[in-house]
């Protein structure tokens, strides 16, 4: 259930770094940006999410145009990067020590 959030999470999030306006060069602004979405079951106009069958979640998108240029660069397409992290594999989860209690997942 948590890794159709994260695939949906990661769809969207591809999407928008699509329709980013690609700058060039890139700013320090880029490599330090997180981009905080809401996916309630409803939809969302605010966070431009569609309606879904899941609980409500949240996603973290960290440094998206960074990234985005990074996988460009090495020739990384969108279809294999969204199969690598939203094909049929299983995520492998582990629980860090950390303070924040967060989730993290191996791809």
């Amino acid at each position: 259930y948590m890794m159709l959030g994260i695939s949906h999470s990661v769809r969207k999030n591809v999407k928008r770094a699509r329709m980013s306006t690609n700058r060039v060069p890139l700013r320090v602004d880029d490599f330090v940006k997180v981009i905080n979405t809401h996916f309630p079951p409803e939809g969302s106009s605010k966070f431009n999410t569609e309606p879904h069958d899941l609980d409500f979640f949240k996603f973290k998108d960290y440094c998206p145009e960074a990234f985005l240029r990074l996988r460009r660069y090495w020739g990384i397409s969108e279809r294999i990067y969204l199969a690598e992290l939203c094909g049929d594999r299983d995520f492998i989860q582990f629980i860090s020590n950390s303070k924040s209690g967060q989730f993290f997942y191996y791809s």
